[in-house]
């Protein structure tokens, strides 16, 4: 949920103790189908630009 509320990964892996931000991305990133979109969606908004 905080990915999907476009928290920095540094804060979130912080907040559940992770020392490093690698270990949060690979365990959670690939549960979130919205934040797959969201990351398309950015890097298509940064392409029109």
């Amino acid at each position: 949920m905080l990915m999907e509320a476009e928290w920095e990964m540094k804060s979130i892996s912080e907040s559940l103790g992770y020392e490093s931000i690698v270990t949060t991305m690979n365990a959670y990133a690939h549960i979130s189908h919205n934040f797959a979109k969201q990351s398309i969606d950015s890097f298509d908004e940064y392409m029109e630009r």
